[in-house]
């Protein structure tokens, strides 16, 4: 589902390509025809722009209305490197309630998806008596260590939705994932840039695009 490669067919600029992906929970009640990658893309530049320039929670938001308007994210606009997280996504979540992609020829393309805040169940857990009678049997989501990671960028993902599930439960709204291939770089000089904590001030749960290195699981 929107790989990198879905969504930039000309094939990506020289160099390190890139993915950036915005994940949150919508602001409003989903309506199944919000064209939330149209709005996404329209507003990438001043997403950046309020990441960039903003020196308080409140410029956030006054640089940039869609995120005044329409996601809450958990963090800033996150760079990969041409990684796309919506497949993961998508195997991690119970239930979609719409996604979409632009459609353009030979350019970039921006996609969306949303679900409701619940992971798929892995299995289930059985409480039984001594004499061996079923009590009470217990759901049990999919968890970190049920997973193969194969990089930080994929742990920083379940990470961050973890987060973002618990938010989008207690505010009853949906999980959304916005992606555009390519357009903030990834280089080593964005990979030491300390963390911003104004965004936790305007409600974001992690205050960088990168993963931290203490948030990457080893081994």
């Amino acid at each position: 589902m929107f790989t990198h490669n879905d969504l930039e067919p000309s094939g990506g600029s020289q160099g390190r390509k890139t993915f950036n992906y915005l994940l949150g929970v919508t602001r409003k009640r989903f309506r199944s025809n919000d064209d939330f990658a149209e709005r996404f893309e329209s507003a990438l530049h001043s997403i950046v722009t309020a990441e960039e320039q903003s020196d308080t929670a409140k410029e956030i938001f006054k640089y940039c209305s869609f995120l005044r308007k329409d996601v809450l994210p958990t963090a800033p606009l996150t760079v990969t490197n041409e990684w796309s997280p919506f497949a993961l996504a998508n195997s991690l979540l119970a239930s979609c309630l719409a996604n979409g992609r632009q459609q353009k020829q030979d350019q970039s393309n921006a996609a969306y998806s949303v679900w409701t805040p619940e992971l798929k169940i892995e299995n289930q857990a059985v409480l039984s008596s001594k004499n061996g009678e079923v009590v009470a049997q217990f759901d049990l989501p999919r968890k970190a260590s049920d997973i193969d990671f194969r990089s930080e960028d994929e742990y920083h993902f379940f990470w961050l939705l973890s987060l973002t599930i618990e938010r989008a439960r207690k505010l009853r709204r949906n999980v959304i994932l916005l992606g555009y291939p390519g357009y903030k770089s990834y280089s080593d000089e964005l990979r030491r840039m300390k963390p911003n904590y104004h965004f936790l001030e305007a409600g974001y749960l992690y205050p960088s695009g990168m993963p931290h290195p203490l948030r990457v699981r080893k081994g």
